[in-house]
């Protein structure tokens, strides 16, 4: 039974991201990008797996690390232009 409800919120998570990735830029907001939308289900997703360390510890970890990629990839491009 807590297998369904796993799977349920990933899903839900990935639709989120989804909806994240897919949405269209209004003025004056900054759009979230693909890179930390990546690392937001990701994290969320490790949580929501809390009671599987190992798998939920992974999902964190590998969260952080796309998060981290992507502020040097935006730091990279504020210093060097696009």
């Amino acid at each position: 039974m807590i297998t369904l409800y796993i799977a349920i919120i990933i899903a839900i998570l990935c639709v989120i991201g989804l909806i994240f990735l897919t949405s269209k830029n209004k003025k004056g907001q900054r759009r979230l990008s693909q890179l930390a939308a990546m690392s937001l289900i990701s994290i969320l997703a490790g949580i929501a797996m809390g009671e599987s360390n190992l798998i939920g510890y992974s999902l964190i970890f590998i969260g952080v690390v796309i998060a981290i990629t992507d502020i040097m990839i935006k730091e990279h491009f504020n210093r060097h232009g696009k």
